[in-house]
């Protein structure tokens, strides 16, 4: 993480003779204070000063105190939007409580600390915080959090384990459904019961194949809209070249496509857009029905009324309704 400024704690004297002397240090968190020292976007000022909170709460909050929930997967690297809620196991049955730090960014941030307990094995250290491994973090997610949330999380964990590999797309699938074994019984041996159905529902659905959360997100959509399931990555050789798509439907003829990027910027990017465009129309010519979603067809609502019109316009009946 990009060292964007300073966090250190203070104590309240020490703050009352900084306030006195105009200093720019600003209050994150009870006993913490922040001073930004280069410039930088405010997404990356927002995890720094979130990252400081963590450890700060962590150090405060006992030796024994674990990184759970999306705290846990946003230490692991997975695409967490900011959630400003830091979610601690602690094993003590009278620790279940919420605090409230003062924000940074006119952002209220929660400390929820939960008595849950885990076997040792579930837990490991990443940049020093003890924390929940990929395996058992993978279940508490899909238990605890709808598709929505869960899956874009699970499906990037997932490709982290098993490293999959289009040129081998058997043994990927196969650790893939090794993987799964293991969340099956990592999830008979949950002790909290709360959200196992919908666990057990959600690990069957888990994908080594999205390349971004927006990817999971619209097979999840194509899933809940009851349409045939895709091929996802598929190869299509069109023009002399090997392409792969994001899903694809060969018995329909119909290609889905994410685009997340909202704009293309720099010098090559008018090379960008034109190989862009070369690729698409090679592709719609052996499959014409060739549909871009992006961030803003991914709403709520939107995406629903986007697939029921495409289920009609675009799929095979017949063969929808025996998919």
């Amino acid at each position: 993480m990009t060292e964007v400024g300073i966090a250190l704690p203070f104590s309240a004297i020490e703050w009352r003779e900084l306030r006195r002397a105009g200093s720019p240090w600003q209050r994150i968190a009870r006993g913490l204070w922040f001073k930004q020292t280069i410039e930088a976007e405010v997404w990356k000022i927002r995890d720094f000063v979130h990252q400081k909170r963590i450890e700060h709460v962590v150090r405060i909050s006992g030796k024994g105190s674990i990184l759970d929930g999306l705290t846990a997967a946003a230490i692991w690297g997975l695409p967490v939007q900011f959630n400003p809620v830091i979610e601690l196991l602690t094993g003590i049955k009278t620790s279940r409580r919420t605090s409230i730090y003062s924000g940074y960014g006119r952002h209220d941030v929660k400390v929820v600390r939960s008595s849950r307990t885990l076997p040792e094995h579930a837990i490991t250290f990443v940049k020093g915080f003890r924390i929940l491994n990929l395996e058992y973090l993978c279940v508490e997610l899909l238990a605890r959090f709808p598709p929505r949330i869960s899956i874009p999380l699970v499906d990037a964990a997932a490709k982290r384990i098993v490293k999959p590999s289009l040129s081998d797309r058997a043994g990927s699938e196969r650790s893939l459904t090794e993987l799964k074994e293991r969340l099956f019984a990592i999830l008979a041996e949950r002790k909290d019961r709360r959200g196992c159905r919908r666990a057990a529902r959600a690990i069957d659905f888990i994908s080594v194949w999205a390349d971004s959360p927006g990817e999971s997100l619209l097979r999840l959509a194509v899933h809940q809209a009851g349409l045939p399931k895709p091929c996802e990555q598929m190869d299509v050789i069109a023009g002399g070249s090997l392409y792969f798509v994001d899903l694809g439907f060969p018995e329909h003829g119909v290609v889905f496509e994410f685009d997340g990027r909202i704009k293309y910027t720099g010098a090559d990017a008018a090379d960008v857009v034109y190989r862009e465009k070369l690729r698409e129309d090679a592709i719609r010519e052996q499959y014409p029905k060739f549909i871009r979603f992006t961030w803003s067809d991914l709403q709520i609502g939107t995406i629903e009324e986007k697939l029921a019109r495409l289920k009609y316009t675009s799929f095979i009946p017949d063969r929808v309704s025996s998919s």
